[in-house]
């Protein structure tokens, strides 16, 4: 088993260079192609680009296109050898000079799903004025007045398969309530008859408690470990100052209770504004490693989750109706360890 996942992990591995040598070639493609090299050894720049780089003519196409808009944005051009063409792509027309660095400096660690409800969010404010394509910000965080935007999350989409027994009982319930309607819309209208709300909720949230527990008992654990550890230190301490307290340890894990009552409170969804997609992920506005307290636990989709340890939701201690999508920094606010610390470790795994 052990040989086995040593094959695994280097496999990987050997793919994360592949497609970090991929990403470099196609960052130099635009001045192969201004140079004209690649017609001593093919008829065209996506055959040279497919013979030798093993690159699909499609994204041939999409990175030369590219290179107009990026001419005015290094940082995002650079990008591409990290993030790839295709969520550069996502982002080089609504970028602008001054958004460029960040834009860069984020779409690196965000999913391509993030990056991509990022560009819905921002072009759902364009508009045509005397046939130039301009954006109104003040609608994203650009400006102190204005309503939030409704979300724009990609939904994932699922596919389920019924055994033998659950399609017999399915149409066996379709042929008395829905005759007239195709097996989506029939699953559709039962689910939304019973979304999740009220005590149904907390029948959904009671199924997760044997997991919780399993947490907890590992949390309790590793609690005991460090109070030890903390105890002798405060006993040494006391010895050398004679008036320094033990103090309590708070414990990262978040109790059942806790979790229930924040998540009764949007009904099981996502709190960003006008998010509909179910709640992945309870984030601590005010971040753990820096406050250890779970009071202030929010629940978000794993989307917005990434949306916030990226600060692009500017005014986030505040009460939703004031965030707005920003993509200024702040020149006060640094940014916080545990935000670098997750952007690091999403730079290791999205795809």
């Amino acid at each position: 088993m052990i040989h086995a996942q040593k094959l695994h992990n280097e496999f990987v591995r050997l793919g994360g260079l592949r497609l970090n040598l991929k990403n470099k070639m196609l960052a130099m493609l635009p001045k192969i192609h201004e140079s004209g090299i690649w017609k001593k050894y093919a008829d065209s720049i996506e055959e040279y680009a497919g013979k030798y780089g093993d690159i699909a003519k499609t994204t041939v196409i999409k990175r030369l296109r590219l290179e107009e808009n990026l001419k005015d944005k290094p940082c995002l051009k650079a990008a591409i050898e990290k993030a790839g063409v295709h969520k550069v792509a996502m982002l080089a027309k609504i970028a602008t000079p001054e958004t460029d660095s960040r834009m860069a400096e984020n779409i690196v660690s965000m999913s391509k799903m993030a990056v991509q409800s990022l560009s819905k969010e921002f072009r759902s404010g364009q508009v045509e004025k005397n046939g130039n394509q301009q954006f109104h910000f003040s609608n994203f965080g650009f400006a102190d007045q204005g309503q939030s935007q409704p979300c724009r999350a990609v939904f994932m989409t699922k596919k389920i398969e019924l055994d033998e027994n659950a399609t017999f009982l399915f149409l066996k319930l379709k042929s008395k309530l829905g005759k007239n309607l195709s097996d989506k819309e029939f699953l559709k209208l039962i689910l939304e008859e019973r979304s999740v709300t009220g005590d149904t909720l907390n029948r959904q949230i009671k199924q997760s408690d044997e997991k919780d527990c399993f947490l907890a008992a590992d949390n309790v654990r590793v609690a005991d470990n460090v109070r030890a550890a903390d105890n002798v230190k405060a006993a040494n301490n006391v010895k050398a100052a004679g008036t320094i307290k033990a103090k309590e340890i708070a414990s990262r894990y978040i109790p059942v209770s806790k979790k229930r009552e924040v998540v009764a409170q949007t009904n099981g969804k996502c709190i960003y504004p006008n998010c509909h997609s179910p709640y992945e992920v309870l984030h601590h506005v005010y971040r753990y490693s820096e406050s250890k307290t779970n009071d202030s636990i929010i629940p978000f989709c794993k989307i917005h989750h990434e949306f916030a340890h990226h600060n692009l939701i500017r005014n986030e201690t505040l009460k939703t109706d004031a965030w707005r999508i920003s993509l200024r920094k702040d020149p006060v606010a640094e940014i916080s360890q545990a935000d670098f610390l997750y952007r690091k470790y999403k730079q290791k795994i999205v795809v």
